[in-house]
């Protein structure tokens, strides 16, 4: 019989039980089948397995059960050493005398110092010691660990973290048994406390971007809650902090850049706090103390915040400075800075709406073009600071004189334009234009200095005068250069003949540029200038004369001289007028005719040129000339300013010996007080007080206050344009000087007057030999 392990007889009971049996075996067959005996022996045999056995079944059972529970509790510590060694969390046992008693691996790593330096059995005091001479300061080891102690003893089970020397952090508790052990546990949040130190960082990094930045950040619900809201966002609504966002709606504050109503509020608003993409616009926020800002959003894409809301955050940046540039960029690109007037950008762009206007039903209107007279000079002799004030006043004026409607306009320079809507008929024009003239013509004060200019106007109409905007600005011009043409200080109308005529004075530009570069075109003229005491020649002055190669006619100075000063030729003239007058006088000084003065022509522009001073010398040293030779007639435009840069060009010139002459005298607006102060030594009296002075009180009593100036303070006088008998002794009756003309002698070329003056060096000459020179 096979006897498992696990039978509920035991080994030796088996033995007996099988001897018995076979004692009955044996009876049973000597007695021959003794049934007595038989039963009493199994009686035996089955009292013995049933009150024996049983016993020692009990038994043995109980064992095992004691055996199975040991194993099973050996197997429980197992795993619970192999969970306490597979945690990173420190465990720790100490006894009721604070003996360590038992310990996991990450309790040995965090105290390996102590455990390499302290020897069994460890206390907890001693393994503190062991532990804070790594990181406590001498002197104050006991005292950090007699607190610890405490704490230990305690065991209250409250949770403290700590920072151990090797950088872990632990959240450590303490746990008293009943039996007095105290359990430790150290769990690891060294991870837990780098992520709350990063959140940290993040934290006070957005705090301090959120407090430092000059941007509005908001933080807001898909519901239009406000989560967050920095200084700068409570500063642009007048909120006084976050919570006035809950007491109050600031989209009630937030408007669409382009209209403020409460509708639009409500669609940014929904605009704000839905969709899936970020959003970019501008807005304007008027805040609870009425100011209005302009501002530009950008709200982010959604993103779950607590709780898993749904939320958006926005930045809203204070652009109202950048949109007063961009305004103020806006106002410099289409107004002059200058005056303030819209420029010709701006006046295009109101031309071309005013025509869209038209072609859409509108009325008509006209365009007028001012050119202001004189204003070159004043700015080259006054200087620029002047002048841009003058402009100034000019705009003023020119606002004054127009109605509202109007828009009037500065092209650059001293040019304006005036846009008339609504004005096409004649008379209108005339009304506007001639009031405009009378404005600008009365004197302006600028620094203390009165200043006396005029305009010019040229004017076109649309549709008549044109279809575009070039055309009519086109028209304008040809009308105001007529204008000019014909006499300054009015105003003209456009007509088709105009074109025509500009047309005209095109050529004569472009054959004056050719004739400038070719040699033979372009003669110096000399017309004598008569002492009219003696009766001599002691002077001439240079006149260009122009035989057009090309044409074969002679152009009149009165055509092209207008045209070079236009085009900016004059220069060149000027310059060829010098070198030629030069060459004449040269060639008379080393004929032996002497005393002549050579008059020569210079205009205003001239002195916008700071090298003319060395110009002259280098044209007076090439033909070997002293300065007294020359004479340089200069119009009286150029003296409406004293300053000293004026004064010192002309003394410079005098300096050289070189005299000055101011040129029709009495034309322009200089005053005569200023003839003692200014270097000049001759005064030229134009022609046209001249031939009117002998039958116009007017005129006579000019020439006769001119010329008694001009001796009273030791300065020569010359009367230009003698055509008469009478007025040459009107002229004598008056001691004026000298004079020139048609009626004493015509302009001469060079090797005639040579002649004339080679007769008067020889005394064969008649003076005055009027009746051998033709008249004009």
């Amino acid at each position: 019989m096979k006897i498992t392990k696990y039978s509920i007889i035991p080994d030796i009971e088996w033995q007996i039980v099988t001897l018995l049996l076979l004692v009955c075996t044996a009876l049973n067959w000597y007695f021959d089948g003794f049934d007595t005996v038989t039963a009493l022996l199994s009686i035996i045999l089955v009292f013995y397995i049933l009150v024996v056995g049983e016993r020692k079944l009990r038994r043995k059972i109980i064992n095992h059960n004691t055996i199975d529970r040991l194993n099973d509790t050996e197997y429980q510590l197992r795993m619970f050493y192999e969970a306490a060694e597979s945690t990173p969390d420190a465990y720790a046992l100490y006894d009721a005398k604070d003996c360590l008693v038992a310990y996991n691996s990450a309790y040995l790593e965090l105290h390996k110092f102590a455990f390499e330096k302290l020897e069994q059995p460890i206390t907890y005091s001693a393994l503190l010691r062991a532990t804070a001479e790594q990181f406590v300061a001498e002197d104050e080891i006991e005292d950090w660990v007699a607190q610890r102690v405490v704490e230990h003893r305690e065991g209250s089970g409250k949770q403290v973290e700590r920072q151990y020397p090797d950088g872990r952090w632990l959240r450590v508790s303490k746990h008293k048994t009943s039996s007095g052990a105290i359990v430790g546990f150290g769990i690891d949040i060294t991870r837990l406390k780098r992520r709350e130190l990063e959140l940290s960082v993040s934290r006070n990094r957005y705090s301090a971007l959120t407090t430092i930045s000059p941007v509005g950040v908001w933080q807001l619900t898909h519901e239009g809650e406000t989560l967050y809201a920095n200084d700068v966002l409570c500063e642009l609504f007048a909120y006084a902090d976050q919570q006035d966002f809950s007491r109050y709606d600031p989209f009630f504050h937030l408007y669409p850049a382009s209209e403020e109503n409460h509708l639009d509020s409500g669609l940014l608003k929904l605009l704000l706090i839905n969709g899936d993409e970020p959003v970019t616009l501008e807005a304007t926020i008027k805040n609870l103390k009425g100011i209005s800002w302009n501002v530009l959003i950008a709200r982010s894409a959604p993103f779950e915040g607590d709780k898993k809301t749904r939320c958006y955050m926005l930045t809203i940046m204070d652009v109202t400075e950048r949109k007063q540039a961009e305004k103020h960029i806006r106002y410099l690109a289409e107004h002059d800075e200058l005056t303030g007037l819209p420029n010709r950008s701006l006046l295009i762009s109101r031309i071309r709406a005013l025509i869209e206007n038209h072609e859409n039903g509108g009325p008509a209107f006209s365009v007028a073009l001012l050119d202001l007279d004189n204003f070159k000079d004043v700015n080259d002799m006054m200087g620029h600071p002047i002048g841009d004030a003058l402009l100034r006043q000019v705009a003023s004026r020119v606002n004054e004189t127009t109605r509202g409607c109007d828009v009037a306009a500065r092209l650059g320079g001293d040019e304006f334009a005036i846009i008339l809507p609504n004005i096409c008929r004649m008379d209108q024009l005339e009304q506007i234009a001639g009031r405009i003239v009378k404005s600008l013509t009365q004197p302006f004060r600028v620094d203390g200095n009165e200043i006396h200019i005029g305009v010019t106007v040229g004017i076109a109409i649309y549709p008549d005068h044109g279809a575009s905007v070039d055309e009519i600005l086109q028209h304008a011009d040809i009308a105001l250069y007529e204008r000019k043409r014909l006499g300054r200080g009015s105003y003209t109308v456009f007509d088709p003949i105009y074109s025509s005529n500009m047309r005209d004075r095109k050529r004569v530009e472009d054959d004056l540029r050719r004739a400038i570069r070719n040699d033979g075109e372009l003669n110096l003229y000399f017309q004598p200038q008569y002492n009219l005491a003696s009766g001599l020649i002691d002077g001439v002055e240079c006149l260009m004369r122009w035989k057009n190669a090309g044409t074969g006619e002679d152009v009149s100075p009165t055509e092209f001289i207008p045209v070079a000063e236009h085009c900016g030729l004059i220069y060149e003239l000027d310059l060829i007028a010098l070198r030629e007058g030069c060459a004449q006088a040269s060639k008379w000084e080393k004929m032996g005719i002497t005393g002549i003065r050579t008059a020569i022509n210079f205009s205003a522009a001239q002195f916008r040129s700071k090298s003319i001073l060395n110009r002259i010398k280098s044209v007076l040293n090439d033909f070997n000339l002293e300065g007294s030779a020359i004479e340089l007639e200069i119009t009286e435009g150029i003296f409406l300013d004293e300053s000293h840069s004026v004064i010192e060009t002309l003394e410079s010139f005098r300096s050289l010996g070189i005299r000055i002459s101011i040129d029709d005298f009495g034309t322009g607006y200089s005053s005569l007080g200023y003839l003692n102060r200014l270097p000049v030594d001759t005064i030229k009296i134009d022609r046209s007080f001249v031939q009117n002075a002998s039958d116009n009180h007017y005129f006579e009593a000019i020439v006769r206050c001119i010329i008694e100036l001009s001796q009273s303070i030791g300065l020569d006088t010359i009367a230009e344009g003698i055509e008469t008998e009478e007025q040459l002794q009107f002229l004598k009756s008056l001691k004026c000087n000298h004079c020139q003309g048609f009626y004493i002698a015509k302009p001469m070329t060079g090797d005639e007057v040579t002649e004339l003056l080679r007769a008067q060096n020889a005394g064969n000459v008649v003076p005055f030999v009027k009746n051998t020179l033709p008249k004009k």
